[in-house]
């Protein structure tokens, strides 16, 4: 099995094809009613029998101590996907000692599955793809499926020109970009306004149990 609690939802395509499975990384702090609608957009656009929801150890940048645990951000997920048959998450990442880089991960799941996997990314994301740590092998292992996100101004064809081979693998999800971030949860939170809409109601509830983003700096 390649998801935490959850084994994969069995194809309904012809017998003896591949499952196709989408793997959403990110940190998750929190996950966001924008997370889920561009899980659907994918499932939707590349035909993904699944999507595994896949939380980062660490945020990058930004201070230690600050936003939720990986425990917590690990719980938010799970309640924001509650009842969704073709929705799970993967507790990988967090639990491998760091660094954890993505084309491992992949590695990873490949080792355990015979599935054809897609990448699950906003535009941001893909725009630094070729810098990551084996760029070459990750687009060789699985397709990328590349969500708008405003602002971002992206093309498949300059992609190809640092990461040959990359126009070839890229899905570009429909819009229109969604306008939450996980930041915006976190500003609204800790200046006392409604999140509600931002974020399923389970995940809201959460957040208030805990306490989390009530105040500390966010720089991201």
């Amino acid at each position: 099995m390649i998801v935490e609690h959850r084994a994969p939802r069995p194809s309904q395509r012809v017998e003896g094809s591949r499952v196709h499975i989408g793997v959403f990384g990110g940190t998750f702090d929190p996950i966001h009613s924008g997370h889920l609608a561009i899980a659907r957009q994918a499932r939707h656009a590349c035909a993904l029998d699944q999507v595994v929801f896949m939380p980062a150890a660490a945020h990058p940048g930004k201070p230690s101590g600050h936003g939720a645990s990986a425990t917590q951000r690990l719980a938010m997920v799970r309640l924001a996907i509650a009842g969704v048959a073709w929705l799970s998450v993967c507790d990988h990442e967090i639990t491998r000692r760091p660094p954890v880089y993505t084309v491992d991960t992949l590695r990873w799941l490949t080792g355990r599955s015979r599935a054809a996997f897609t990448l699950v990314m906003g535009a941001d994301a893909v725009l630094r793809l070729p810098r990551w740590v084996g760029a070459a092998d990750i687009i060789a292992m699985a397709r990328i499926a590349v969500a708008p996100r405003p602002g971002c101004v992206w093309s498949p064809a300059a992609l190809e020109h640092q990461l040959p081979g990359i126009s070839a693998r890229i899905t570009e999800l429909p819009g229109p970009a969604t306008p939450i971030a996980s930041r915006l949860v976190r500003h609204a939170r800790a200046a006392g306004q409604p999140i509600d809409g931002l974020v399923p109601a389970a995940v809201a509830r959460y957040i208030d149990a805990a306490q989390l983003y009530r105040s500390g700096p966010d720089t991201e």
